[in-house]
């Protein structure tokens, strides 16, 4: 639980306290700048960069107070972003020593190690040769580093001076990224101030495995951490800082990568930069996890190298490492594409090898490196994909099961098909192999479509390929150049890449085979632009006439390809290009400056610099059209729903929290499609969720009560208000706008006499606020219950089983729902199990059960059908005046479809009684994704309750049964459709009267569980039953939980065995007896993955330090 916000005094000492940190901090800027700049003594020097950094924390903490000072509810830098601007300058200004420090360490080519093998280096010694390396003032790395942030700031501009200083992209990012960042800071923050982690967490939709769930989006990630220095409140902002360090992270190691290549300084800063700014990385900037990848590819391959120059596998063991940990996804995909690279480079040494026995050497240390990288992923890799496997991505991948299936039926033209052509899994695929053309010819302006095709969906083939119009241009002259120096290993280079990006294969195998991610497409950027860099070096070679074949054929490429896109233009998904023409005509330009420059001056020592800005003003371009293509959404308007409603909903779940410090979920109208991961922002147990890999566990459960948007995938939420649905979840406050409990509908104010939530839940005056009500729920369960049923939701028809709830249609529903409060719910093996172990147990039949609601249909004569009718209106149909004078006056017509614009759907029983005689409930079948208002009418023709569910957007009828709670009679449900009007199907209305919704509730409450507690990972409470009981818990099941107990009275302790019940939930018989249970979650292969990271980390660092050692020897010994 998070603890209310502070209180706090407003005095002079906090003002005082800042003034003399800022006074401090000023002072220790400027003997910086002078010893900097004068070059002064190295003790100084020494002082002069390390005290400003030292000075960061107590800056950091001295604004904090200013900010409890100036307001206790809004932060400093919300109310003054000039502050927040400044504080993040100098934090990047001082990052850049110790980024320097680091790219230093790293790259051992330059000039320092001749003098280094010379004589004996001391502390002091290396530490002048670092200070005179970083001030010199020929081509100085900080002034190389320094003019990055800068393209990165530029990048990002049209964003970061308009929304206060945030990178707000439309889509993933706003709704995953932000939310994930900010969650991940609360557990670290937890972990640091409890020394708890918390390996599960209860604010990813119902309950995930942090580590497994997580470590793909940040739970483990090295470059997260530093998100951790900024306050809570500008995460967003720490965000923007992250990924701008991080374009400049990945040009280093670029750099550091071609000069170990043999590439000059100059040449390999320039290539390094259009790595770092490549289309690749842009494409990914709304999963902003995916820039770590760009910094630690070229390390990977440098520790290649290293085991071929210096049979060293640390390196490369380390980078995998930090790679697998930073994104374990990616570690596969890295490891697939590096082997290919070390092969073909060891062809291409194997001559350059003193003798076999270091030929053979190489292969076992590169094996080494591999596998002891991969072990040092292990705390990441491990849990991480024990939880993917389940996915919907995996376990309805079909690519490799159509290949085992045609090579065991020799069926080779099919199979050669399916290898080569997009078009054999599906015929529309067709236009997916011009994907690769056009993200190589044209920018990136979209992370979700490349430049000629546009469309608003994401498809997962799109990469981009696109390295600026240079590289474009210099491929050809440095593919001719080869040519005649005879080098064969370009051109096999060319063509397996050229057959890989065009043929859906590799798209397949670089990912595990579980979707066509474009996501490989990094590989061939990298080795296009090494190549290109490596040509570069030659171009005095060159002849002018190949700049002259290479702008025509790629004029021409371009040319085609554009005029080709023009037959998909408002087709096959795709809309028309508009604006985009123009990025077009703009890249044609480019492509024309360009071949001028070189066609002019590429012999000249001035080409270098020339490219530089070329490429600078091409990236910081393309920067500014991806954020306006893509699209970015107000930071203050839009993300988090505006950060004026985000304060009001965050001041009153910290209330809800500083007064109910037990375990319970909250429903907020805040949270609905679209932001989903609010609970994660606001760090409470919520029950929406957008994430890739949430707990796999629950599909079953989510099946049956239509907890998906859609079929599958991983946007979910409970909207539908269904009472005993929202029971068993536990949760226990609703909140809500005043204007949703209360709407004014036409000129009434206050017209809806009870909001719709459930009857069990009151308004909460005390945690209620001004913008935000609550309502409690004092008649719930606080985690858990204990029943005597059990129940198979699965069923033998001799030959296979068969899951008989997901074929019960609409009225399964509502049947399962009843059970969840009454029955253990749990698949035919462990049903018999348990059945047979425990035959004290009553059984129910799902089939034979009779459920306890009235069920009415759409159609029947009987006294349980019910008649719906349509009218079309000239204007507003009359809901608070419903009557045959008012329905003429509106010229309203029924059954005249089409006829009139304003529609209102009007249900009322055959028989003219009331669906509700009474208070009660109502679940009625019209999907969530059609938007409507829905109103409910007593006898006396007045509206009681109303609600429109969020209306969610979306296409499906996936949700369908909408739940509403009444404090009287029901006579009328009246719908208002708020958009194009469509007949949905409204077959069912189910009804509860108020007594027998409560009598099922009181199940939960005949053996309920006592003394709970919660931990961070664990949960304990005691029972005292007379007989044994089945436990079945809110919690979400996962192999990772295990149970245990102890008898009070006999002290006698043992484990139990935990069941999946309720299609993904905790549960386990419980003996009889006064027992203390203790529920602990360890995340499945958490300590096999610890041992994994703790032996490849040992590895690598030891080796590297043993190697460091052996080599500081050395250069003693040639001193002496």
């Amino acid at each position: 639980m998070v603890a209310p916000r502070g209180q706090f005094d407003k005095g002079i000492a906090p003002l005082l306290w800042f003034i003399f940190i800022a006074i401090i901090f000023a002072t220790l800027i400027t003997i910086n700048a002078i010893f900097i700049f004068k070059k002064k003594q190295d003790k100084k020097r020494v002082f002069a960069i390390l005290t400003p950094l030292l000075s960061l924390f107590p800056f950091y903490q001295a604004l904090r107070r200013l900010a409890s000072l100036l307001s206790p509810v809004n932060s400093l830098y919300t109310e003054f972003p000039a502050i927040a601007i400044i504080f993040i300058l100098i934090f990047l200004l001082y990052l850049i020593c110790a980024i320097a420090f680091l790219i230093n360490h790293l790259t051992l080519v330059d000039k320092e190690n001749d003098v280094v093998k010379e004589e004996k280096l001391n502390l002091q010694k290396r530490w002048t040769i670092f200070l005179e390396r970083f001030g010199r003032t020929d081509n100085p790395l900080y002034f190389y580093i320094i003019t990055l942030f800068i393209i990165a700031i530029l990048f990002f501009s049209s964003s970061l001076f308009k929304d206060s200083f945030t990178i707000p992209f439309g889509g993933d990012f706003t709704q995953q990224q932000l939310q994930f960042y900010i969650n991940g800071y609360d557990d670290y923050w937890s972990f640091f101030k409890t020394g708890q982690f918390p390996l599960w967490d209860t604010n990813t939709f119902l309950g995930v495995n942090n580590i497994g769930s997580n470590a793909f989006y940040y739970a483990l990630n090295p470059f997260f951490l530093p998100i951790l220095l900024f306050p809570r409140s500008l995460v967003p902002q720490g965000i923007s800082v992250l990924m701008i360090t991080k374009f400049v992270l990945a040009a280093l190691s670029m750099r550091a990568y071609l000069k170990y290549m043999g590439i000059k300084e100059t040449t390999a800063r320039l290539f390094a930069l259009m790595y770092a700014f490549c289309g690749w990385n842009v494409y990914y900037l709304w999963f902003n996890h995916f820039m770590e990848v760009t910094v630690m590819f070229p390390f990977v391959f440098l520790g290649i190298e290293k085991v071929f120059k210096e049979r060293q596998p640390f390196f490369l063991a380390l980078s995998l490492a930090i790679m697998g940990l930073a994104n374990y996804f990616f570690l596969v995909t890295t490891c697939m594409v590096g082997v290919l690279y070390a092969g073909f480079r060891y062809i291409q040494l194997f001559t350059k090898f003193p003798n076999n026995r270091v030929r053979i050497e190489v292969i076992g240390l590169g094996f080494l490196g591999f596998l002891f990288g991969i072990l040092g992923a292990g705390l990441a890799f491990l849990p991480g994909l024990d939880v993917a496997r389940n996915s919907d991505r995996v376990t309805n991948a079909t690519y490799l099961d159509n290949l085992k299936s045609t090579f065991k039926l020799k069926d080779w033209k099919t199979l050669i098909a399916y290898l080569t052509k997009w078009e054999t899994q599906n015929e529309s695929f067709e236009y997916k192999k011009f994907y690769p053309l056009i993200s190589f010819l044209f920018p990136t302006i979209s992370d979700r479509s490349v430049t000629l095709l546009n469309r608003s969906s994401y498809d997962n083939t799109i990469s981009s390929l696109f390295t600026f119009t240079p590289v474009t241009l210099l491929l050809i002259p440095s593919l001719i150049h080869s040519f005649k120096k005879r080098k064969a290993s370009p051109f096999i280079a060319l063509g397996i890449f050229l057959l890989a990006i065009f043929t859906p294969f590799a798209y397949n195998l670089f990912h595990g085979f579980t979707k066509e991610y474009g996501r490989w497409q990094l590989f061939p950027v990298f080795l296009l632009i090494t190549y290109v860099a490596s040509s570069y070096e030659e171009r005095k070679e060159f002849k002018r006439w190949y700049f002259d074949v290479s702008f025509v054929v790629i004029a021409l490429l371009m040319g085609i390809t554009y005029l080709w896109a023009f037959n998909y233009q408002n087709k096959n998904t795709f809309t028309f290009l508009f604006q985009r023409e123009y990025v077009a005509y703009y890249q044609f330009g480019v492509l024309f400056v360009v071949y001028l420059m070189f066609r002019y001056m590429y012999e000249k020592k001035a080409a270098s610099p020339v490219l530089f800005a070329i490429t600078t003003i091409e990236a910081v371009i393309m920067g500014i059209l991806t954020l306006n293509f893509h699209g970015t959404i107000s930071y203050q308007n839009h993300v988090f729903g505006g950060q004026t409603s985000f304060k009001q909903d965050e001041e009153v779940i910290r209330k809800i929290k500083a007064l109910d410090g037990s375990y319970y979920r909250v429903y907020s109208t805040s949270a609905r499609k679209g932001r989903d991961n609010l609970p994660m922002a606001l760090d409470y147990n919520g029950v929406t969720t957008f994430h890739s890999l949430y707990n796999f566990e629950l599909m079953d459960f989510n099946y049956w009560s239509k907890i998906n948007y859609n079929y599958l995938g991983w946007s979910l939420g409970v909207h539908e208000k269904r009472p005993l649905l929202d029971q068993f979840l536990n949760i226990k406050y609703y909140v809500m706008r005043p204007n949703e409990a209360n709407p004014t509908i036409g000129q009434e104010q206050n017209a809806v006499l009870r909001p719709n939530v459930p009857l069990t839940h009151i308004l909460d005056e005390e945690m209620s606020t001004e913008q935000r009500l609550v309502f409690g729920n004092d008649n719930h369960f606080n985690t858990g219950f204990a029943v005597d049923n059990i129940m198979s939701y699965e069923q033998s028809d001799g030959e296979k089983i068969i899951d008989v709830v997901r074929n019960s249609g609409r009225t399964g529903i509502v049947k399962i729902e009843e059970l969840y409060l009454q029955s253990a719910i749990l698949s035919f093996d462990d049903f018999n199990e348990v059945k047979k172990n425990h035959p004290t147990f009553n059984e129910i039949d799902f089939k034979y059960y009779q459920m306890n609601a009235h069920q009415y249909s759409n159609g029947l004569s009987s006294e349980f059908g019910f008649s719906k009718t349509i009218y079309y209106c000239s204007r507003e149909f009359p809901i608070t005046k419903f009557n045959s004078n008012e329905l003429a006056s509106r010229s309203c017509t029924a059954f005249n479809v089409g006829s009139k614009q304003h529609v209102g759907i009007v249900f009322e029983r055959n028989n003219g009684q009331p669906f509700l005689s009474n208070s009660g409930s109502i679940i009625f079948q019209y999907p969530l994704a059609a938007k409507a208002n829905i109103y409910l009418l007593g006898t006396d023709g007045k509206i009681v309750t109303y609600d429109n569910h969020t209306s969610p957007s979306g296409s499906t009828t996936y949700k369908v049964l909408r739940g509403f709670s009444a404090p009287k009679a029901i006579k009328r449900i009246i719908i208002i459709p708020q958009e194009t009007f469509k007949d949905y199907s409204t077959s069912y209305i189910f009804t509860y009267d108020e007594t027998t919704q409560n009598q099922i509730i009181e199940n939960t409450k005949r053996y309920p569980l006592e003394n709970i507690k919660w931990k961070r990972n664990e949960v304990t409470f005691t029972t005292n039953f007379e007989d044994e009981k089945f436990i079945i818990t809110t919690i979400p099941y996962d192999k990772g939980w295990h149970a245990g107990y102890v008898n009070k009275i006999t002290n006698e302790n043992s484990h139990i065995k935990v069941y999946k019940t309720h299609g993904g939930f905790v549960g386990f018989v419980a003996p009889k007896g006064n027992n203390q249970y203790s529920l602990v979650f360890v995340p499945e292969y958490l300590t096999s993955g610890l041992l994994a990271s703790f032996g490849g980390f040992y590895f690598a660092i030891v080796g590297l330090v043993y190697l460091r050692y052996k080599k500081k020897k050395q250069q003693v010994k040639v001193a002496a």
